[in-house]
C-alpha cells in the first residue's frame, strides 16, 4: 500500500483479505473427512501415534496428518505478516 494511505484503509483492506482467506480455508477443510484407523499393525502409520486418518473425496487424497494444521498455519502466517506491515506503516 502507498506510504500515505490512512491506517483505517489499511486495516479495512487487511481485514477483507483475512476474511477471504478464512472463507477459503473453511471451504478447503470442509472437503476432508476423518476416519478411525482400522485395528492392526499393517494399517497404522509408521509412528503408530495416530488413531485417525483424513480423506478428501474431491481430490482422492488421504493423509495421516490433520489438514486443518496446514490451513491454520497459513492463516496465522497471513495475520502475522499483515500485523508486521501495519506496525511498520
Amino acid at each position: 500500500w502507498p506510504p500515505n494511505e490512512p491506517v483505517e484503509a489499511i486495516f479495512a483492506r487487511s481485514d477483507a483479505h483475512l476474511r477471504q482467506a478464512h472463507r477459503s480455508a473453511v471451504e478447503a477443510v470442509s472437503q476432508w473427512s476423518i476416519y478411525d484407523v482400522p485395528r492392526g499393525p499393517e494399517e497404522a502409520p509408521e509412528s503408530g501415534e495416530t488413531s485417525q486418518f483424513f480423506f478428501n473425496a474431491s481430490t482422492g487424497e488421504s493423509r495421516w496428518t490433520d489438514p486443518r494444521q496446514c490451513v491454520e498455519f497459513d492463516l496465522r502466517q497471513r495475520h502475522a505478516i499483515l500485523c508486521g506491515c501495519i506496525a511498520a506503516h
